[in-house]
């Protein structure tokens, strides 16, 4: 999860997007946003590279990830 509210949009390829217990696919062009506390995970799980890109918006002070098991 992450201290601050995020934006990601796939560039190429495709993600996995895994979150409460369920999963999603995201496509090239297609973009998605996080909130303060969303606990998730993304996997690449095709053949091809893929690339994102992420905008974080991280008050001072705050840790920009943490990782939940």
């Amino acid at each position: 999860m992450h201290g601050g509210p995020v934006v990601v949009t796939v560039i190429t390829g495709e993600v996995t997007l895994i979150e409460a217990g369920s999963e999603r696919v995201v496509k090239s062009g297609e973009s998605w946003t996080e909130s303060v506390g969303y606990v998730h995970a993304i996997a690449n799980r095709g053949a091809s590279t893929t690339r994102v890109v992420a905008s974080y918006l991280i008050p001072k002070g705050a840790a920009r990830t943490t990782m939940v098991k």
